[in-house]
């Protein structure tokens, strides 16, 4: 073994006894690239696209750059093929022989395969197999304690995916192991009040927030929760110190360890700064962040960060923006007051909905010339994460010379290499099929991705679950 290559299994042998320390039970987990933190893009109106006047869409999801839906407790789904260039409005009020149904919150599988989540008790799931053409109501499919409301949905893949509710209790915990073929519902009362929100990392791992009583108007405080085992048992791992009538509600985790929770409050109190709660260790240890622009109507609602330290939150009146990891804000104007939902796919574009639908794009850098103090070779981003099947890595150079990339185990042991690509500068994308050199697929588990251009080499964190 040569010395370059050497060094290049310590790197990533240290790199991952590091991540794998971080993570238990073997389980996989959501990991960004390190590389570099997102270029700062701009949000975008969709004029063309559907509007609430006076009111919002109360969730967003896309399966791709292209495909996605928006939803609404006003009863209508809206679907684009084109990054919401055109939408198509599938449901206008009312399902065919069922009637208007509050719709809260939404997830896809795929194009076909999606779920929505209401408000209307004693039909809180409704499912679809073409793309949101026609829905059938499935809330017989879960066994257990009542589900009066679905208001935050968690895809992880084809067969996991979990949801909670609801906002003004009781607050439930429902997913499926199965492709939504059974449900299985969990009475979470003795951690929460109400649930709002859930995010999993993987089919283990998750997170879900609410508010400590569905007496909201009194007593409630924000509540984080956690679980280690599917949501088979769960932790309170945050209680707030009030001042009461809050709630947590929505969560947003750019990297593995950094994530974000807004907190929605009853009513306003004047020239009380708005807060959000962070985390820098995966969950395990939250603290609250004022931001003082917001006071008039302080409660939050929509909560996402492009990266780390990029991100925007808002709801109920008044949008901010922060570059500083949340230490800082000022006012956005761009995304009106009312938005509910961001969703990032990667570091260079997002969608969110509050009155209106919003883009959100970073331009991509094809350039040569590099700014002061860049690398010569960055990975920009590795999609999708986690996955169950094919993984696109792409990366930039800033000179023209030749590439390898290659994928490692947690233990420093290559199991592909994608070959020497062209020499070439710029952005460019290349795509494992999470298969082994070998053509087997590998197992579920953590998996670093290095690109060697030249004497230099960028890595990055790829998260393989089951298929």
């Amino acid at each position: 073994m040569t010395h370059t290559s050497t060094r290049r299994v310590l790197r990533i042998v240290g790199f991952a006894l590091v991540l794998v320390l971080a993570l238990t039970d073997n389980s996989a987990a959501q990991f960004a690239s390190t590389e570099a933190a997102a270029a700062v893009g701009q949000w975008t109106r969709l004029e063309d696209g559907p509007r609430r006047f006076q009111a919002r869409f109360d969730d967003v999801f896309f399966v791709n750059p292209d495909t996605g839906w928006v939803v609404s407790t006003s009863g209508d789904i809206h679907r684009t093929n084109d990054g919401g260039s055109q939408w198509t409005k599938q449901v206008n009020g009312n399902l065919p022989g069922v009637g208007r149904r509050a719709f809260r919150s939404v997830g896809f599988v795929n194009e076909d395969r999606g779920y929505v989540g209401t408000l209307t008790r004693g039909s809180a799931l409704f499912e679809t197999l073409d793309g949101g053409a026609t829905w059938a109501d499935i809330s017989d499919r879960i066994s257990g304690p009542d589900v009066d409301g679905i208001c935050g949905i968690s895809v992880v893949n084809e067969d996991y995916i979990y949801a909670v509710g609801r906002f003004d209790g009781p607050a439930v915990f429902v997913r499926t192991q199965d492709g939504g073929q059974t449900w299985q519902s969990f009475d979470l009362s003795r951690f929460a009040g109400t649930l709002v929100d859930v995010h999993f990392f993987d089919v283990h791992q998750g997170i879900a927030v609410g508010g400590s009583s569905s007496n909201l108007g009194s007593d409630s405080r924000t509540v984080i929760l956690v679980t280690n085992d599917g949501g088979t048992s769960w932790r309170r791992q945050l209680l707030s110190d009030g001042p009461g009538s809050e709630w947590g509600w929505k969560i947003s985790f750019p990297s593995l360890f950094v994530g974000y929770v807004s907190v929605g409050y009853i009513g306003s109190a004047p020239n009380t700064p708005a807060k959000i709660y962070k985390t820098a260790d995966g969950g395990s240890t939250w603290s609250k962040l004022e931001i003082p622009v917001s006071v008039e109507r302080l409660g939050l609602q929509g909560i996402g960060f492009v990266s780390d330290s990029v991100g925007w939150a808002g709801g109920r009146g008044t949008t901010s923006v922060s570059s500083a990891a949340g230490d800082s804000w000022s006012l956005f104007s761009t995304i009106d007051g009312r938005v509910n939902r961001f969703r990032f796919l990667g570091d260079t574009l997002g969608y969110a909905v509050g009155e209106w639908v919003y883009k959100y794009s970073a331009a991509t850098d094809t350039s040569v010339e590099q700014p002061a103090g860049g690398s010569p070779l960055t990975i920009e981003t590795v999609y999708p994460q986690p996955s169950s099947g094919a993984v696109t890595i792409r990366y930039r150079r800033a000179e023209p010379l030749p590439a390898v990339v290659e994928v490692y185990n947690a233990l420093g042991e290559r199991v592909a290499r994608l070959g020497a690509l062209s020499a070439a500068s710029g952005i460019e994308e290349i795509v494992w099929d999470g298969r082994s050199s070998s053509g087997r697929r590998v197992g579920a588990g953590v998996y670093f991705v290095t690109v060697s251009s030249g004497s230099t080499m960028a890595q990055t964190a790829v998260v393989v679950t089951s298929s």
